[in-house]
């Protein structure tokens, strides 16, 4: 039972970012999961290149995520479904991004 426990966990931290997700959250200074994605499945493309320890750009299998620099704005995301109909689409640039698709919650007050 042991060795079954032990090599289930070995494949979550092997094959997806829980744990560096969960480790992140918990000791990261803003760093968060977005609420369209989750720990097993969010993946960062990008991390911020100063002393901060939140993400830049992310995605996950359904969605495209960037930090948002707007205040009240927490992240913005973009559906990867709706990528190929977006003309100068940029995974990278949420200025690429057309606004009708794209998400943007609000940061609590």
């Amino acid at each position: 039972m042991f060795v079954i426990l032990l090599a289930s966990v070995m494949g979550v931290s092997i094959f997806t970012p829980l744990l560096a997700n969960a480790w992140n959250v918990v000791t990261g200074r803003g760093y968060e999961i977005p609420d369209e994605s989750s720990l097993l499945t969010f993946e960062v493309t990008e991390m911020n290149h100063g002393s901060g320890e939140w993400w830049l750009h992310a995605e996950d299998s359904d969605y495209y995520y960037a930090y948002s620099e707007t205040k009240g704005i927490r992240y913005h995301a973009f559906p990867k479904s709706k990528v190929q109909g977006s003309t100068g689409f940029q995974p990278n640039d949420p200025s690429t991004w057309n606004p009708e698709f794209t998400i943007s919650p609000k940061a609590n007050p």
